[in-house]
């Protein structure tokens, strides 16, 4: 989410958007005026984000509020609205509301208390048709107030010369750009590549990302039990000109997201798939929320069904090395859709003609 709103915040105009968020160790600061506050615990924090934003309000006035965050921001939004008209508009990723909807089916009553933030607010948007499903499956609220707002891919991946090679080496590498979580499937990647070794005695499997140290504990299990220690390689963090060499000598980009609305757990849409298609690699993904959006089955990459198993994966990727130039070509028509149809400054028109077209009312 960070990448989804850092880049439409460094796209629009200069002087028209400033930041609001919480004081963290290791932050990215974006060319534009941010302010960072303490987190605060409980009722307090809703209580720092309101006189913060009354605060900047009054030194310099602004139009709208655009709330990243439901189940923190949602509520100063709402109380600020009532307090100085200011209108409000609300995101939602996908998870997010799940957790909202499991609230709410825990807890009625809340029910009451958030129908004032949804109700209230100027409009919702979403990073995906399926996420717009849910928002208007869980909060039922009319369709036109809601905008689907792809996410973009940031500009440095945009118009790439030094793309990928897929298959160009002897070596066929399998990658994950993602948070090494449960949700992710790097597990059945894993089992995968276990029923995949025998055949090809070229391939291995990379992991960028940081994790849940559960996890990550599990999995370095799972690896060692499986026999393919020599095959994986979990890199954790990398900066970012390493992440763009990772993508160039790599084949094929997999992430076979997991769908468990229990676990309030789904890939809203998946901005890993377009920056792989950004380096002109072939993608693999599961049809589980968003995923059908960012990945066109088919086109740019490859699904497995939506209730998958490692057999699922290992098959589907079996199919990509063995028809090679059809995977190739998935990668070419990937990059070409990534540089005609993801750019942020393509998604901050998007929202700034939705926030006029809002604003009209108040």
């Amino acid at each position: 989410m960070a990448t989804y709103y850092g880049g439409l915040a460094s796209h629009f105009p200069e002087g028209t958007i400033a930041v609001l968020t919480v004081r963290r160790p290791g932050y990215v600061d974006i060319d534009v005026p941010v302010f960072r506050i303490g987190q605060g615990k409980g009722i307090e924090r809703y209580y720092i984000w309101y006189r913060t934003m009354e605060e900047i309000y009054r030194k310099f006035p602004f139009d709208v509020v655009l709330c990243g965050n439901f189940s923190i921001l949602s509520y100063p939004a709402f109380l600020f609205y009532r307090s100085f008209g200011v209108p409000y508009l609300l995101f939602f990723h996908g998870n997010d509301i799940l957790t909202l909807w499991r609230k709410i089916k825990l807890n009625p009553a809340k029910r009451i208390i958030y129908s004032l933030t949804l109700k209230n607010a100027a409009g919702i948007i979403v990073n995906s048709r399926f996420t717009e499903k849910l928002v208007e499956r869980v909060c039922r609220l009319k369709s036109r107030d809601i905008l689907v707002l792809y996410p973009g891919v940031e500009d440095e991946f945009l118009r790439i010369e030094d793309k990928a090679k897929p298959f160009f080496k002897k070596k066929i590498t399998i990658l994950t750009v993602s948070r090494v979580v449960w949700r992710k499937g790097i597990h059945l990647v894993v089992k995968a590549l276990g029923l995949l070794a025998a055949d090809f005695l070229n391939i291995c499997y990379e992991v960028v990302g940081m994790g849940d140290a559960a996890f990550l504990e599990f999995l370095e299990g799972l690896i060692k039990r499986i026999g393919v220690n020599s095959l994986v390689k979990l890199r954790g963090f990398v900066d970012r000109r390493e992440l763009m060499e990772i993508y160039r000598n790599s084949d094929i980009f997999v992430m076979p997201s997991l769908y468990d609305e229990e676990r309030c757990q789904v890939e809203g849409f998946g901005i890993a798939f377009l920056e792989a298609n950004a380096f002109a690699l072939p993608v693999l993904g599961s049809r589980t929320g968003g995923i059908p959006e960012a990945v066109l089955d088919g086109v740019t990459g490859v699904l497995v069904p939506g209730d998958f198993d490692e057999e699922d994966v290992a098959e589907a990727l079996r199919w990509m090395i063995t028809h090679r130039e059809e995977s190739i070509e998935m990668g070419k028509r990937g990059y070409e859709r990534v540089n005609r149809d993801f750019s942020y400054s393509q998604r901050v028109r998007e929202l700034t003609s939705f926030i006029e077209s809002l604003c009209q009312k108040y």
